[in-house]
């Protein structure tokens, strides 16, 4: 079970992209942020939400890393899902 604070509800049915990269500096933020928000969770962990990008466009947020020197560690897309969706998920049922 999760528990999901007020403010990650306006998230739900948004893809997000959490980013784990080995050589974060202060620049890493505004590359970013081209992006869409960011929130830096941790030393090395960044979560972008609120895509600037169609989900098809997600690679050049990787990309844009690469080509700046970042050593990415780990890169994944996930979310979508409604709040309807994540609640029959969390219970187990299905619509």
């Amino acid at each position: 079970m999760k528990l999901l604070d007020r403010s990650e509800l306006k998230y739900l049915g948004k893809t997000q992209v959490k980013i784990t990269v080995d050589n974060p500096d202060g620049p890493i933020e505004g590359v970013l942020s081209q992006f869409g928000e960011t929130e830096r969770r941790g030393g090395n962990e960044f979560l972008v939400r609120d895509l600037k990008v169609n989900s098809d466009r997600i690679p050049d947020i990787l990309e844009a890393l690469v080509g700046k020197g970042y050593r990415v560690r780990e890169f994944t897309s996930f979310g979508g899902e409604s709040l309807e969706q994540y609640f029959f998920d969390l219970i187990g049922g299905s619509k």
